[in-house]
């Protein structure tokens, strides 16, 4: 007698509700202020501009920027904000660093990642205090509200741009490549109230 084939039984499948993924609770930006202690909302921008010029010239007196160092200050407004530009045109002081003018002229093509640690700096110490002193005169006058993600809202009373002139660097830059000896090159003016002896 033939073997008997049983049916399979039939199993309905019930249709299932889709498992929504668990969403993790986004954390919002957190702000950051910092506003300069001589910071006064809706003050002329013409007036801080003057007040930083009379804030440099007070410093150069009191020995903490150089005598003799000549400063442009100027203001540009636009659209969306506006901008205060400060540029050292003149300097009796080594600003730039003579190890990374060496070190530039020697290796035009290479990565500063490459540079030995005393040429990876542009500028000597002197010409570091310089630009760090001045940026602490013009951010006195700002307020800046920033955020933890860059591509979140920001927002400042002014830009700012502090730099030494070009042609200030370049002068430098072909004495450092003109002379023989570093000893020449050293500077003797240090800020009021340093101790160290000056170095490159």
């Amino acid at each position: 007698m033939p073997a008997q084939i049983l049916p399979l039984p039939i199993t309905t499948l019930q249709p299932q509700q889709p498992v929504e993924p668990k969403r993790q609770a986004q954390r919002g930006p957190t702000y950051t202020t910092a506003q300069g202690d001589k910071f006064e909302a809706g003050r002329n921008f013409a007036e801080v501009a003057k007040l930083v010029r009379a804030d440099i010239k007070a410093a150069i007196a009191a020995g903490h920027l150089p005598k003799g160092m000549v400063c442009s200050v100027r203001i540009d407004r636009f659209s969306m904000g506006q901008s205060l530009h400060l540029s050292v045109t003149a300097c009796p002081i080594m600003v730039v660093n003579p190890a990374y003018v060496r070190w530039q002229r020697d290796n035009p093509h290479a990565c500063m990642s490459e540079a030995l640690p005393d040429a990876r700096d542009r500028f000597s110490p002197e010409g570091r205090h310089v630009i760090d002193t001045l940026t602490g005169i013009v951010e006195a006058y700002n307020r800046r509200v920033t955020s933890d993600q860059p591509d979140d809202y920001s927002n400042v009373s002014f830009y700012t741009n502090i730099a030494f002139a070009l042609d200030l660097r370049e002068e430098q830059s072909m004495t450092v490549l003109a002379l023989q000896s570093e000893v020449s090159l050293r500077n003797s003016w240090k800020p009021a109230g340093a101790n160290s002896a000056a170095h490159l």
